[in-house]
């Protein structure tokens, strides 16, 4: 693949990616609303599916989608589907030994899950979903390397929308059926669903690698290949896989554990809230990964500076705007989940504060995997899950789950530095930090003195405050109308 068309594909693949994106964003938040709605328990429920789900992507898959989009475009057209054969044998020999785990060491998922697994046979619903969510993945990657990125996106997204449907019709026809077994219907619902997009999913790769493989011989009498320095990568990216749950889903545990079910469901409100912040960043991630790795393959460093400075630029727009919205409106955003989530708002001022401090993160790591350096990445990660650790074992005694608000975000901000130093100093490409985001990181920092310092809860004094900094923002990161008009366009 030349590299013009690697960058159509790649234009085309972000344009689907955040056109269905920002179509399942509010989708995702409404069914975290209607969950948060019928009880801080239902919701802390799907937030354990999900815990759960990012258990078996992080532990089982051997580096997943870091791995098959970093080695797949630069294999010969007719090693990749014996590549694809090898790398299922390895994930399926680790799936069975998590599953052979699981099953005569219960209290793995105990600890996981605290005492809110699912109830009788449903247990045995967790043990399905482990091959079913990860052949899933595996093949959902293979499109993403193979820069069929709207397919990829289509079928992650479908999950998305399935809920969505369910549960909405649920709530308003079948509500107090719903509230009395919604860990049935939420874990049932989902191992369902998965079932039917992991099928899906393997037939749409099987047809793309035939395809692709035109004139080859059939991938199913081609023997397993795994390229020279598989196993390295592959190990480094797995462990930092493992330590991105860690980072992730650490503070989750620690309110399951240290509370309860019903108190995880009010602080997954907020910390989702806050989590839209990175929305656009992590789309971006996802293209830009198979994007570097096929331009780093043909050598192309102009494009990738270029792409670097203007991907840069509009995504610090994007999230400095998005964490002022949550900064200024904390309580009116949790509202919508109900009186009872209010109480948790400067758990989301706190998270918006740091996150949006730290708005290139998923940019530098698409960058620094796709250059290969997944050692220097993962002791980064280390770093970052040290301080997140530590510090929440200090704070929670004393500001309970808004200390592990903080700590979530000082590590951000750790891992932040790390990965700009890694860029800009050890991968040797030339890279400068652009203006923009130098820009931001005073401006989140104005919008944190102003709320502790001016707003009152007054609706019109949140609205100067945001307007204000975000003048602040646009006249100091020399942004013009041309800029702003753009990304309207491209939303539209």
């Amino acid at each position: 693949m030349n590299p013009y068309e690697v960058v159509q594909r790649a234009i085309t693949g972000a344009k689907w990616t955040i056109i269905l994106s920002v179509i399942a964003l509010p989708i995702s938040y409404v069914t975290n609303i209607i969950l948060g709605r019928l009880s801080p328990e239902v919701l802390g429920t799907y937030s354990l599916l999900n815990i759960f789900i990012i258990f078996v992507t992080s532990f089982i898959l051997f580096g997943g989608n870091n791995v098959i989009v970093r080695f797949l475009p630069q294999i010969d057209r007719d090693r990749r589907a014996p590549f694809l054969k090898g790398y299922l044998l390895v994930t399926v020999a680790i799936a069975v030994a998590a599953i052979a785990i699981i099953f005569f060491f219960p209290q793995i998922l105990e600890l996981l899950l605290g005492e809110n697994l699912p109830e009788g046979d449903l247990s045995y619903l967790l043990i399905i979903l482990v091959p079913v969510v990860t052949l899933f993945f595996v093949f959902v990657y293979t499109l993403n390397a193979l820069m069929e990125i709207k397919t990829s996106v289509i079928l992650r997204q479908a999950i998305v929308y399935g809920n969505f449907v369910v549960f909405l019709v649920l709530f308003f026809f079948a509500r107090t059926f719903f509230s009395e077994h919604a860990s049935a219907i939420i874990w049932g619902f989902s191992l369902a669903l998965y079932i039917v997009m992991a099928l899906l999913s393997w037939l749409l790769t099987r047809k793309k690698m035939r395809i692709a493989g035109k004139g080859n011989p059939s991938p199913t009498k081609l023997e397993p290949y795994l390229p020279t320095g598989f196993w390295g990568f592959s190990l480094f990216v797995h462990a930092s896989s493992i330590v991105y749950f860690v980072y992730d889903k650490v503070d989750q545990l620690f309110v399951v554990h240290y509370f309860n079910v019903g108190e995880l469901g009010l602080y997954y409100a907020a910390l989702q809230t806050a989590l839209l912040i990175r929305f656009i960043p992590m789309l971006i991630g996802n293209v830009l990964l198979p994007t570097f790795s096929n331009l780093i393959a043909s050598n192309d460093t102009e494009l990738i500076h270029k792409g670097y400075q203007e991907v840069v630029k509009y995504n610090t727009l994007l999230t400095v705007v998005a964490s002022l919205c949550c900064i200024f409106f904390s309580k009116e955003i949790l509202g919508l989940f109900g009186v009872a989530y209010v109480g948790n708002h400067l758990v989301l001022v706190m998270l918006a504060i740091f996150l949006g401090m730290a708005s290139m993160g998923g940019i530098n790591s698409s960058l620094v995997i796709a250059k290969g350096r997944a050692g220097i990445y993962l002791l980064n990660s280390l770093a970052q899950i040290a301080l997140q650790i530590a510090l929440m074992f200090f704070l929670i005694g004393r500001l309970g789950v808004l200390g592990l608000a903080i700590s979530r975000g000082a590590s951000v901000i750790l891992a932040q530095i790390g990965l700009i130093l890694i860029v800009t100093r050890v991968l040797n490409m030339g890279i400068k930090i652009p203006r923009q985001y130098i820009i931001s990181i005073p401006t989140i920092a104005l919008a944190a003195i102003l709320y502790f310092t001016v707003s009152s809860g007054s609706i019109i004094i949140s609205v100067a405050s945001f307007l204000g900094c975000l003048a602040f923002f646009l006249y100091f990161g020399r942004y013009s109308l041309r800029d702003v008009d753009f990304i309207l366009r491209q939303l539209r």
